[in-house]
């Protein structure tokens, strides 16, 4: 497993991009480059709303994607997220390219990804002796 070691935190590195991408599109880069001076409450709480933003905003604008479309602005983050769910886990269940799935598949896709992002944010936790 891929982690960003923190002062205050330790995060799965897809994880920290998904927040990387909600502070941008979704709050307008309210943090600029403070995300990693926040608390491990702070930064638990921010997942949660990144997972809620993605869950809320992107799932609402899903729609098919071709292969020589581009990535979608109206749900970015949940575009990459898929992504790099199934190119970079071997245990992913999602087996078709974006491009090749239907509407329903891709929702499908979606909740699956969603799902993972809500089990690496049970995950984040304060660093140890063996993050140093």
């Amino acid at each position: 497993m891929k982690e960003k070691v923190f002062y205050n935190f330790v995060i799965n590195e897809d994880l920290w991009y998904a927040i990387g991408y909600y502070n941008r599109y979704g709050l307008n880069n309210k943090y600029d480059n403070t995300i990693v001076e926040l608390s491990l409450d702070e930064i638990k709480q921010l997942a949660d709303d990144t997972i809620y933003w993605i869950e809320n905003h992107d799932l609402m604008y899903v729609d098919i994607v071709g292969p020589d479309d581009s990535a979608p602005q109206k749900w970015i983050t949940l575009f990459y997220m898929i992504l790099t769910y199934k190119y970079d886990y071997d245990n992913c269940p999602i087996a078709k390219k974006i491009h090749e799935m239907d509407k329903i598949e891709l929702c499908g896709a979606c909740i699956l990804t969603i799902n993972w992002l809500k089990k690496l944010a049970k995950e984040i936790r304060e660093p140890n002796d063996n993050d140093i």
